[in-house]
């Protein structure tokens, strides 16, 4: 598990103050009350490209070849419109579940079933063109792994990080939204890059 050091934990408190402050921003009796104010609900499909160290995927495309099988969370939010700026919250704590694959230990060669969860707390502050809304996005986001072989534990592994991407939206109709992500590299996660897709419906 990567080191924290004091310039990663300044990072880290400073991403969560913004989005809290903007949290408690999107909740305000007068924003609430706006006609411009919705909330949302919606899914993504994600494929990560991942260089583990210490594990190789049996079925690296697994999550392209199967991307719903690879759904595990719902995201609900907030959105507030300032005339074509947007800026919305989504969280993906109150629907998650893990995600099974199989995976390969690089020293011993031992298949092993990996389970692992991802929770997202996600900013994204975004401009309106006509249909299209291109965002930047940031999350704040925790990775709890699990290891099992034969179906008997072999142990755990959290990491806490902050993600950073794009997000581009397409209004498909008044309340339903369409979107390409992309991810940025991040190396607490191993992580190379990931893209996919998302829906959203506003109400």
């Amino acid at each position: 598990m990567p080191e924290l050091t004091t310039k990663n934990i300044m990072k880290r408190n400073a991403i969560k103050l913004i989005l809290t402050s903007c949290i408690s921003l999107l909740s305000s009796c007068d924003l609430l009350l706006a006609k411009d104010f919705t909330f949302n609900v919606g899914v993504s499909a994600i494929y990560a490209n991942i260089n583990d160290p210490k594990y190789d995927f049996v079925n690296k495309y697994e999550t392209v070849k199967d991307p719903l099988n690879s759904i595990k969370s719902i995201n609900t939010g907030i959105t507030k419109s300032f005339d074509n700026l947007n800026v919305t919250i989504q969280t993906n704590r109150l629907i998650n579940f893990p995600l099974t694959r199989t995976v390969v230990d690089k020293k011993t060669g031992i298949t092993l079933q990996n389970k692992s969860k991802i929770t997202s707390d996600t900013l994204l502050v975004g401009y309106r063109f006509g249909r299209f809304v291109p965002a930047l996005l940031v999350s704040n986001t925790k990775l709890d792994k699990s290891l099992y072989y034969k179906g008997n534990f072999q142990g755990k592994q959290t990491n806490h990080t902050i993600l950073y991407g794009l997000n581009f939206g397409y209004l498909l109709s008044r309340n339903t939204n369409a979107s390409l992500i992309y991810i940025a590299p991040n190396k607490e996660l191993n992580l190379e890059s990931a893209i996919g897709l998302g829906f959203n419906y506003l109400f």
